[in-house]
């Protein structure tokens, strides 16, 4: 599928948050992203559209997989608010491991060459961070 194609998919799913047809705009969203995974806007739209619905382990668990797979200024506007400071526990770690990958992000970028070549990877590099943050 082309990328214009999957864009009008989700447009179609921000047309359907719109108008409050969550289980409409949840499949459009994940129709783009089962072809796309590292669809920013559709990503977004079902982080939203979870959201909506108070389903918010879903949507953190989606904005984690994203960030894991790419940066978003978008999501970091989100989690560099409190807007998820008054949440459970379980929901504030899953934000939290959110901003920790933010931070590993902002790291790997400024490293040398040697420097990310003393890590295995970028997952390793991220889940050292992660395992620190839980610590």
């Amino acid at each position: 599928m082309l990328d214009v194609e999957l864009h009008a998919i989700a447009e179609r799913g921000f047309h359907a948050l719109h108008r409050a047809d969550f289980t409409g705009a949840e499949a459009a969203f994940r129709t783009v992203l089962a072809r796309r995974e590292d669809h920013e806007l559709a990503s977004l739209g079902l982080f939203h559209t979870l959201g909506a619905c108070n389903r918010w382990d879903d949507a953190l668990s989606e904005a984690l997989r994203f960030v894991r797979l790419a940066d978003s200024e978008d999501y970091r506007e989100l989690f560099d608010g409190a807007f998820l400071d008054d949440v459970s526990p379980g929901l504030r770690t899953l934000a939290d491991e959110v901003r920790v990958l933010f931070r590993a992000r902002d790291e790997w970028s400024v490293m040398s060459a040697a420097q990310r070549a003393a890590h295995a990877s970028w997952g390793a590099f991220v889940g050292a961070r992660a395992i620190t943050a839980r610590s």
